[in-house]
């Protein structure tokens, strides 16, 4: 599919999304087949994407945007919202920006009490990395600074920010990733891997001297296999799979960069499959079980003007309508666009629409 058909696919599922009480980003996925590619929004559309809300200034320079640096956002799949924090390079402003599915729109929200990002000599995040992450079941999202061991909670009910207590800081720049059967979210950086429980609000080291990247690493949790897959870094290609026990395991290397502008690694919600995008602008899947990477021919329209093909790439997997979303850019409106992707037929968690019964055994009291 050429870009202008791609787009007038993306226009014509829109202007119907709201059959049968669908919110457009539903409607779309719902419509996609395996290995298709969809415009969600674009610049200058009514979502309130582009570069406005994208762009990170340090005063009048505003040569920088909050994809730089980033390769993961966030899905809430009970309020069906998408976050993503991030900074442009230096002191520039951090940005919270929010995507709403029931009104198709996206939006700033405020900034944490935490930040400094546009005060002298201090980072603050410096960038999105993968320095955030989501409980899906209670959407409480939590962000580290750079090199730092201050992390952060912020509640989804009342937007409010509070400390965690200190965290280890093997590397300037780590992964945070949710697995929600430890009830808590691991910290992968610098060939070490730690977790935070938040019932006990401690944390405990899982692994040590482990042969990664010394920072830029990533991580992705695979909803299907209940494991989350990690590592990769500056020059490395080196991944583990951790388990609901702590267990950590090396698996077959990536074949590819993987790691902060080497390759965004993320992972399909309905099949399970890891995938790995790379620099090279080469899409690979890992399977679990068998633990073997394949390489995929599939074309992928958002990678093709850059030569590096990883910049300003964010994404994030669609729990709920089997997805993934990507947020993009390359500086302009016009080149500002989130697409989806869809790797294996089905559709994510079903949503139940089914209104609650009338409540019984009820009495009124004078």
């Amino acid at each position: 599919m050429n870009y202008a058909r791609l787009l007038a696919a993306s226009a014509l599922l829109v202007a119907s999304a709201t059959a049968l009480g669908q919110s457009t980003l539903e409607s779309m996925a719902a419509a996609m087949q395996p290995g298709e590619w969809r415009v969600l929004n674009r610049g200058g559309d009514a979502s309130g994407y582009g570069y406005d809300l994208l762009v990170s200034c340090f005063g009048s320079d505003c040569g920088d945007n909050i994809l730089n640096y980033a390769a993961k956002g966030l899905w809430n799949p009970n309020t069906r919202e998408i976050h993503f924090i991030g900074q442009g390079h230096g002191t520039r402003l951090l940005k919270h920006i929010s995507y709403s599915a029931a009104s198709n729109r996206w939006a700033l929200e405020a900034k944490p009490y935490w930040d400094c990002s546009t005060s002298p000599n201090c980072w603050g995040i410096v960038h999105g990395y993968e320095h955030s992450t989501i409980d899906p079941a209670t959407g409480t999202i939590y962000a580290r600074k750079f090199n730092s061991t201050q992390i952060f909670k912020w509640v989804r009910s009342s937007k409010t920010w509070s400390e965690l207590p200190a965290a280890p800081n093997p590397a300037v720049a780590v992964a945070l990733e949710w697995f929600p059967e430890m009830k808590g979210f691991l910290l992968v950086g610098g060939g070490q891997i730690h977790v935070f429980s938040e019932a006990t609000g401690t944390w405990r080291s899982l692994a040590v001297n482990l042969p990664m990247g010394g920072y830029h690493n990533v991580a992705t949790y695979n909803p299907v296999h209940k494991v989350a897959i990690v590592g990769g870094g500056n020059d490395s290609r080196a991944l583990y799979k951790v388990a609901s026990d702590g267990a950590v395991t090396r698996i077959e290397d990536a074949p590819g960069g993987v790691g902060i502008r080497s390759g965004i690694l993320t992972t399909d919600p309905v099949s399970g499959k890891v995938l790995l995008f790379t620099g090279a602008g080469t899409m690979h899947e890992y399977d679990v079980p068998s633990n073997r990477w394949s390489s995929l021919s599939a074309a992928i329209p958002l990678w093709a003007p850059d030569p590096n093909k990883i910049t300003f790439r964010v994404a994030i997997p669609i729990s709920s309508f089997g997805v993934v979303a990507f947020l993009t850019t390359y500086g302009s409106d016009q080149s500002s666009q989130v697409y989806l992707y869809k790797h294996a037929a089905g559709t994510g968690a079903p949503i139940d629409r089914t209104p609650p019964a009338p409540p019984t055994g009820l009495r009124i009291v004078k």
